[in-house]
């Protein structure tokens, strides 16, 4: 909801107080030499801002690119960031929480007299993410360089351990097998598939392939079966077992 105020410029700092015809002596509460207080200013320039992106930096995705406007970066941060992905979660989350932590430390600052450090900041954005981690687990598998990244920030996150699957290829008891397979780019989009038979030895008496132009993974396969059992008749091969 706050991202959502900050990119409709619908955030009460002191620039859109006056473009509402209200005049006041605009002061930031957040830098050591006061300026003039605006969305850009109070979350990108300031001085405590600045300071926070640089910590931030890591964590953020080479294809996220950081705006001389918060609303174009937020922007980029929302629709480029992938949140299946353990840096992607942990760069958006983190940013998110930074940009409410720099409004509650401005409005403290502002109307409390109390100021509020980076170090506050950081740990707060450290355990609101380290809270949500907690319950999460990641299906994508993550880049060790990313892994080593977050934990040197001090994340943790937790991700599935891809479990291998040995299979192997079971010999027909009499006669041949038939194994088809088709795939599709796109889905729907260009497909294939081919396949072969072999006898109980595992020896491949016939191997083929098509390119079928146009269509789903699903024809593929059918076409693949279909050119599979056209092609055992066609040599008078006697199937037991389709795969």
């Amino acid at each position: 909801m706050f991202c959502w105020k900050l990119i409709n410029r619908a955030v009460s700092v002191d620039q859109r107080i006056m473009e509402s015809g209200i005049h006041l002596a605009s002061c930031c509460a957040c830098c050591k030499y006061p300026q003039s207080e605006d969305l850009n200013h109070l979350f990108l320039l300031g001085d405590l801002e600045v300071s926070l992106w640089q910590w931030l930096l890591p964590l953020v995705p080479p294809n996220v690119h950081i705006q001389g406007s918060i609303t174009a970066t937020i922007w980029y941060f929302i629709t480029k960031s992938s949140t299946s992905s353990p840096l992607g979660f942990v760069s958006l989350h983190c940013f998110i929480v930074m940009l409410w932590e720099i409004w509650k430390g401005r409005c403290l600052a502002r109307f409390e007299n109390k100021n509020i450090s980076r170090k506050i900041i950081i740990n707060n954005i450290k355990s609101s993410v380290a809270h949500s981690l907690s319950k999460l687990h990641f299906s994508v598998k993550a880049i060790p360089k990313e892994i080593s990244i977050l934990q040197q920030l001090g994340f943790f996150p937790h991700c599935r351990v891809k479990q291998c699957k040995f299979i192997r290829w079971i010999p027909p008891i009499l006669d041949f097998s038939l194994n088809v397979d088709g795939a599709g780019k796109g889905n729907p989009g260009d497909c294939g598939g081919g396949g072969c038979i072999r006898d109980k030895h595992g020896s491949v008496v016939i191997a083929f392939s098509h390119f079928y132009g146009y269509g789903s993974s699903m024809l593929a396969e059918a076409r693949a079966l279909c050119d599979g059992l056209r092609l055992a008749d066609f040599f008078g091969i006697r199937l037991s077992m389709i795969n």
